[in-house]
């Protein structure tokens, strides 16, 4: 998350989230960092609930089907715009299941604590992975796109470069909430505000919702619409594929990526044989909201396909200056330049820091 992912994450309709909203409830007063603290030392607690993403972050279309679908992790793409439903199931340790619905399709991630499997109903594929001995639910307590991810993110990395005050209290998903108010500290960043509701008995984070400085309209909204604090039955945590169904071994979790799956190339993803050059890593410049990170040129094997030759990234505007040219993305919270020479910078601000950025 840091900047570009109050923007890299992480999932509600604004008519939706009004509708579930009623009267201010009363709760015993509570400063800003008396509910900070809650959140940050909260114990995961067992649930079964539903959340509702909405992300407008002003990307044009990157041309891929709409819907996740977990055995492919290029499809994560597909959450960068529009909405999607979550259907999330905890029990409060070591197991979770995700499960994410379009239409009559279903994908899901199903972990028990030692074995963690991807399903899509839609193309009859389930991918086996093997978990680490020792991941428990303090370090995975809830799957990544969850408002309480993205809110303890934004509480961690983010708060030190913000001013942090209460508002009125609010009901969501039928519960009873402390609404916090995070406003960065700089005006150089596109965030202009973060609103975090916090459950007053469990201090779950129970939405997340962040606002542009460049849209009247929220960039992001993650929000649960509905949740049972009970433990889901076990069963939920167990999965057998399809007699069908086509199973793909994947060793360990972090190897997901390496399941022989479709490619779905995204806008200025390298192609296989390009790898970053060994004489330099990602430089970051600023701090806090406005923080910009700049990647080193790639390295390409002769003959290998440019970034820059991706129908996706063609279709953006090309820019130059006195830091080179290329193509930039331009959205409500962050923007991307992809110069010509390789390198990327990346971050919640206006173009114009990138270029500035590049240009050192």
């Amino acid at each position: 998350m840091a900047p570009a992912a109050a923007a890299s994450l992480v999932i509600a309709s604004p008519g939706l989230l009004s509708s579930l909203a009623s009267a201010e409830p009363v709760l015993p007063p509570r400063t800003a960092d008396e509910i900070i603290a809650d959140v940050l030392s909260a114990k995961p607690v067992a649930f079964t609930g539903e959340v509702v993403q909405t992300m407008e972050l002003g990307l044009p279309s990157l041309g891929f089907e709409p819907g996740v679908d977990f055995t492919n992790p290029n499809s994560i793409w597909a959450l960068a715009s529009g909405s999607n439903t979550w259907r999330l199931w905890y029990d409060g340790g070591n197991s979770y299941r995700v499960a994410i619905i379009r239409g009559q399709a279903e994908s899901d991630l199903i972990s028990n604590g030692s074995v963690l499997w991807a399903w899509s109903s839609e193309s009859q594929t389930a991918v086996r992975s093997e978990l680490e001995p020792g991941t428990s639910g303090e370090n995975l307590p809830l799957p990544a796109g969850s408002p309480q991810e993205a809110a303890v993110e934004v509480l961690r990395e983010l708060e030190q470069y913000s001013a942090v005050s209460t508002d009125s209290n609010v009901r969501v998903a039928g519960r009873d909430a402390y609404e916090l108010v995070i406003t960065p500290s700089d005006d150089q960043t596109r965030v202009a505000q973060v609103r975090l509701a916090v459950d007053a008995e469990t201090s779950l984070p129970l939405r997340v919702i962040v606002s542009s400085t460049t849209s009247a309209t929220p960039a992001i909204e993650i929000g649960f619409t509905k949740i049972n604090y009970s433990a889901p039955n076990p069963s939920v945590f167990e999965f057998t594929p399809p007699p069908n169904a086509e199973v793909i071994e994947a060793g360990h979790a972090g190897e997901l990526e390496s399941a022989e799956r479709p490619e779905i190339e995204a806008p200025g993803a390298p192609a296989d044989d390009v790898v970053p050059s060994e004489d330099a890593g990602p430089l970051t410049q600023g701090e806090g909201w406005s923080r910009v990170t700049v990647t080193p040129p790639m390295e390409m094997d002769t003959g290998s396909p440019s970034p820059m030759d991706n129908p996706m990234v063609q279709l953006l505007p090309r820019v130059q200056g006195d830091w080179g040219s290329g193509v930039v993305l331009d959205g409500t919270l962050i923007s991307v330049v992809i110069a010509d020479d390789g390198r990327m910078a990346f971050g919640a601000v206006a173009p114009e820091a990138l270029y500035q950025a590049l240009a050192k």
